[in-house]
């Protein structure tokens, strides 16, 4: 069992997630603009785009470092602004 944010969490699970931030890094890396980066979440499968909104609004609340390394696609946003695209467009 892994310990995570006061949860434990199983390797399975683990790898699930990291897998699914993989995947989203590869289709949200090459973004430019915030607006892109809404468009492309929109499309992306239902499982990833919860992955990928879930750990915006986790590291909004946490700063949990980790999350931030594993979705390096984040380095070009804005988070909070970004976040509150996501609101605007029903997406969180």
């Amino acid at each position: 069992m892994l310990p995570m944010m006061g949860m434990v969490v199983s390797p399975s699970r683990y790898a699930v997630r990291r897998e699914r931030r993989r995947i989203i890094n590869g289709e949200l890396r090459w973004a430019k603009t915030t607006s892109e980066v809404i468009r492309k979440i929109q499309i992306l499968p239902d499982s990833l785009r919860a992955t990928c909104i879930l750990d915006i609004e986790e590291y909004l609340h946490t700063k949990c470092v980790d999350l931030s390394v594993q979705n390096p696609w984040w380095r070009n946003f804005n988070l909070k602004n970004l976040w509150l695209e996501l609101q605007k467009n029903g997406l969180s």
